[in-house]
């Protein structure tokens, strides 16, 4: 059995060249929570430059203004260090 490995998002630059680097799928990633659990999301960005999430904790989809990503819970969990993609 192979060992997963995640790479932690240091930065809102460096998400925006991930979800870039996917070329049109949208980039799997995920929130590391208290006692080990996950908040799963697929992210990509729209023809705007806004951020279309899909949270798969309770299958929602949400769009966020590039801009407001610093002030919604994935900017701080970047800021804490704690979202990293698979």
């Amino acid at each position: 059995m192979g060992k997963n490995t995640v790479t932690r998002i240091n930065s809102q630059k460096e998400l925006d060249e991930l979800i870039k680097a996917c070329k049109g799928d949208a980039l799997e990633c995920f929130i590391a929570l208290n006692f080990g659990a996950k908040s799963s999301k697929s992210i990509s960005l729209d023809e705007s430059n806004n951020y279309q999430i899909y949270n798969a904790i309770d299958d929602t989809d949400e769009i966020v203004k590039h801009d407001d990503l610093p002030s919604i819970f994935i900017g701080e969990a970047i800021e804490a260090g704690a979202f990293y993609k698979y």
